[in-house]
């Protein structure tokens, strides 16, 4: 989503100061400004549509095949438990030991202590959504925190954000249709005008 970068009154042809000050702040460290627009475009994205899970690719789907052919026992045309975790690292996926039992669980509800293609292949699926949301996760703090100190909070996670200068950005400089006062208003309980970092982190929703 590209970013609008505007310190001008609406129909008035003035520089703004308060604006053309923030946008000169925020475009002092380029990264830092990039990596707000990626976080109020995600905010964009979470208010427009859910997140829901990716189905695999047909190329996907055959390298699952092909593993499972790696390991299954021929006899009986499915893969073990004893076999799971290594046809798992395989696919460059580690679950962990709770994840692990919970896969069984779910993909074994028999516990037959094996398992057909099928139900290797929802496996792996099931798993590779539960790692790239983690990392997702994780990426959205990172990107959450450049965020709030491209906005003058501090990387330690202390100081706050002006509730007035997060309007000013999201409305006139990117112009995004967020509705910006309702998400302060729903963080910003104690009505100060300011937002903390974990205040700022609920309102990226991450």
């Amino acid at each position: 989503m590209p970013c609008h970068a505007i310190a001008v009154l609406p129909g008035s042809g003035n520089p703004a100061p308060r604006r053309r000050a923030d946008s000169q702040n925020l475009k002092k460290n380029s990264f830092f400004w990039s990596v707000f627009c990626d976080s109020a475009a995600n905010m964009l994205q979470r208010e427009k549509k859910k997140i829901t899970k990716k189905e695999m690719k047909p190329a996907q789907i055959k390298r699952v095949r092909e593993v499972f052919t790696q390991h299954y026992d021929r006899a009986t045309t499915t893969i073990s438990i004893q076999s799971l975790r290594t046809a798992l690292r395989t696919l460059a996926l580690c679950p962990s030991e709770e994840d692990f039992l919970s896969l069984i669980q779910v993909h074994d509800p028999g516990s037959l202590g094996s398992f057909s293609f099928d139900a290797f292949l929802a496996l792996v699926r099931d798993q590779y959504n539960v790692e790239t949301q983690r990392q997702n996760v994780m990426m959205a703090d990172a990107t959450t925190l450049d965020a709030f100190v491209a906005l003058g909070g501090n990387r330690n996670r202390t100081g706050v954000v002006s509730a007035e200068r997060l309007k000013s950005v999201i409305q006139h400089e990117l112009m995004l249709p967020i509705r910006i006062d309702k998400l302060i208003k729903e963080v910003d309980k104690d009505g100060s005008g300011y937002i903390d970092y974990e205040e700022f982190r609920a309102m990226m929703g991450d």
